[in-house]
């Protein structure tokens, strides 16, 4: 297997296991998840906190979201697909709730990973900004998004 596919395999592995056990999982638990040696984890990343900041990418990779908050359009009424939105958006936030505590404690460590948490959620409140635009007339506020500078 190539490095990158064997390190995609071991973010896939690793990604059910910081749901389930957040970041005490061990390496020994993700090896065997992920059906290999452990010390074929340090083979492709440096460290423990290395292949759980890969995890916590994927986590929080904004494309899903953006993607189901673009495919509601603007075709209904802005309560409907408001209503349609906030479900998909909970959904996310509970399946990843155990890993919002390890991102932010992360992201105080790690400036770079940090601003790529930032950039993430950016692209999700972008895109229910453009959701909530046709009707920008009848909001009391902009829909423009309000930045953020830290992943608090």
């Amino acid at each position: 297997m190539a490095p990158e596919d064997r390190r995609a395999a071991l973010v896939e592995a690793t990604l059910p296991l910081l749901r389930e056990h957040g970041t005490a999982v061990s390496t020994r638990q993700i090896a065997e998840a992920a059906g290999v040696a452990e010390g074929t984890i340090f083979g492709v990343f440096p460290d423990k906190a290395s292949l759980v900041r890969a995890t916590l990418v994927r986590a929080f990779d904004p494309r899903p979201a953006v993607e189901e908050i673009e495919a509601v359009g603007t075709e209904l009424e802005l309560r409907a697909r408001l209503v349609r939105v906030v479900g998909k958006v909970r959904q996310g936030m509970a399946i990843n709730e155990r890993l919002h505590i390890a991102a932010r404690d992360l992201a105080m460590e790690d400036e770079e990973f940090g601003r790529h948490l930032v950039d993430s959620r950016n692209r999700i409140i972008d895109a229910l900004a453009a959701l909530m635009e046709p009707d920008r007339d009848r909001l009391h506020r902009s829909p423009g998004p309000r930045r953020t500078c830290c992943s608090c």
